[in-house]
């Protein structure tokens, strides 16, 4: 339990040295949430293995299907319920229900979910000649963003399932059946067709340029129509919108944003971070904001939090305000791209599509 106890002594270090301001500190509802999101992914972690491994030897005197619930309350009592489970419980048939779109499959009244075949569904190839196949799609969609870095491809947002990217660090708990797998401290999201799995791989490709080859189960080179919703052979793969800053271009959504910001400053160096901040408000964005101080981002790395891949912090992207304030610019943008090129254009520049 060595990790959540170091977790337990990191937070009580920031409060007593904070106090009051740790509040401050973390005072969004998505920032809330993170200390909450690493305690529990921890304890998910360490919890179940010691549990697993401690209960093992009592488990195997019991020769029928149990169910252990355990509670528990700091300085208070431990209650444990145990029940049979039933030979009839069809929760356990199956781990995830068929779906459509991001909505479960209605399902016949007089039958339980049904496990699907598995099949490999699919091959990637790296260009250093890694190729990643596994027993069906979904381990090979999660070998593959393992492959990548979980903490890369967390970056992507060209799409989300209910809210919650394909790489994230918060579960989703709205829904009785799984639809996200705990790998390494990150959530994957799962609950989608083969054809999406693929598409989620594609699009990470182009976007991160990293010149993936992916193959159907007969070995042919899989590629989408431009709606993305059905695989073939032969159209061409969908494509994304670019866009143009003064009609220069193309850029993607981020790419866009961070030469905006970059060309603003460059054209108003005499700012503050605090008037930059006024010309890009924060509500722009959402959580993260447009643009943040690189000390409250490395405060967030240095606790777990994944911000870095959040932000442009290479050092060449980098900016500075003239009151000497190192920032950088955020990546995450999806629908709230609206607001921030509104936003741009009353500063009488012209976004357009590219």
């Amino acid at each position: 339990m060595s990790k959540i106890e170091d977790f337990y002594q990191l937070r009580d270090k920031y409060r007593d040295q904070f106090g009051k301001q740790f509040r401050n500190l973390f005072s969004d509802k998505a920032d809330e949430k993170l200390w909450k999101v690493k305690e529990e992914t921890l304890l998910q972690d360490e919890l179940e293995t010691f549990i697993r491994e401690s209960m093992a030897q009592v488990f195997s005197e019991v020769r029928s299907p149990i169910r252990v619930t355990i509670d528990y309350e700091p300085k208070g009592d431990i209650a444990v319920k145990v029940s049979l489970k039933e030979t009839d419980d069809t929760s356990e048939v199956v781990e995830t229900p068929a779906f459509v779109g991001d909505q479960p499959a209605a399902q016949s009244a007089s039958k339980p979910f049904s496990q699907r075949s598995e099949s490999i569904g699919f091959t990637v190839k790296f260009p250093d000649g890694t190729v990643v196949q596994r027993k069906n799609a979904k381990e090979t969609m999660i070998a593959t963003l393992k492959v990548i870095g979980l903490h890369k491809a967390a970056a992507f947002r060209g799409r989300l399932f209910k809210g919650f990217p394909l790489v994230g660090r918060n579960r989703r708990t709205d829904v009785d059946f799984r639809c996200q797998e705990l790998v390494d401290g990150w959530y994957i999201y799962i609950n989608m067709s083969n054809d999406t799995k693929i598409e989620m791989l594609r699009q990470i490709s182009d976007e991160m340029r990293l010149g993936l080859v992916i193959k159907d189960e007969t070995g042919s080179d899989v590629t989408f129509s431009a709606d993305s919703s059905s695989r073939s052979g032969n159209k061409q793969p969908a494509k994304r919108t670019l866009y143009k800053l003064n009609g220069d271009g193309p850029y993607s959504k981020r790419e866009l944003v961070l030469l905006a910001v970059t060309q603003y400053v460059m054209e108003h160096a005499d700012l503050s971070y605090d008037q930059l901040e006024r010309v890009f408000p924060k509500n722009l964005q959402g959580s993260y904001g447009v643009i943040r101080p690189m000390s409250w981002i490395e405060e967030k790395a240095s606790v777990g939090f994944d911000h870095n891949n959040r932000y442009y912090t290479d050092s060449k992207d980098i900016l500075t305000s003239a009151d000497g304030i190192k920032f950088a610019v955020c990546k995450e943008w999806g629908d709230n791209f609206i607001n921030f090129s509104h936003q741009v254009e009353s500063l009488g520049w012209e976004i357009s599509e590219g």
